[in-house]
C-alpha cells in the first residue's frame, strides 16, 4: 500500500510529466535513480509478498494436516463408540439369557424341591404302611408260635 501511495506520488511528480528533450542529464540520471529505487521497492514487495505466501502456504498446509488427523481420530472415535455399543448389546443379551437360565433353574429347583416333599410324604405313608403289616403279620406269627407251643406242650 505504501509503495502505492509513492508511485501515486511520483506520477504526479513534474519531471515524470515533461517531455523527454525537455530534460536535461542531471533529471534522466534523477528518473533512472528513482526508476531504480521504484524497482527496488517492487522487487522487496514482492519478496515479502512472496514471503508472505509461502508461509500462508504453510499455515495451511499445517491447518489442512491438522483436520485430517481430527477426521482420522474421529472417525477412530465413532469406531470404538459402535464396538462399545455393539459390546453393551451383547452383555445385555448375554444377561438376559442368564436372568432367563436362573429363573428356569429356580423354578426347576422349586420343581424338584416340590417333587421331593411328595416322594417323602409318599414314602412316610408307604413306610408307615409296611410297618403296620410288619407288626399285624409279627403279631400274627408269634399268636400262632405261642399257639403252636402250647400244643407241642399238650401234646
Amino acid at each position: 500500500m505504501n509503495l502505492l501511495l509513492k508511485m501515486n506520488r511520483d506520477y504526479s511528480d513534474p519531471l515524470i510529466s515533461t517531455a523527454a528533450s525537455d530534460l536535461s542529464n542531471d533529471d534522466i540520471l534523477k528518473l533512472k535513480k528513482r526508476v531504480r529505487h521504484l524497482e527496488s521497492e517492487l522487487s522487496v514487495a514482492k519478496e515479502e509478498a512472496y514471503s508472505k505466501e509461502e508461509m500462508l502456504q504453510n499455515l495451511l498446509k499445517d491447518e489442512v494436516q491438522k483436520c485430517l488427523k481430527f477426521r482420522t481420530d474421529l472417525e477412530v472415535a465413532k469406531r470404538e463408540q459402535t464396538t462399545a455399543e455393539n459390546e453393551l448389546k451383547c452383555a445385555r443379551q448375554e444377561q438376559k439369557i442368564a436372568d432367563a437360565s436362573i429363573k428356569q433353574v429356580q423354578k426347576s429347583a422349586h420343581d424338584l424341591s416340590v417333587m421331593a416333599v411328595t416322594d417323602r410324604e409318599w414314602l412316610e405313608e408307604e413306610m408307615s404302611r409296611r410297618s403296620a403289616l410288619t407288626k399285624a403279620t409279627q403279631q400274627k406269627c408269634e399268636l400262632e408260635l405261642a399257639r403252636m407251643r402250647r400244643r407241642a406242650t399238650l401234646t
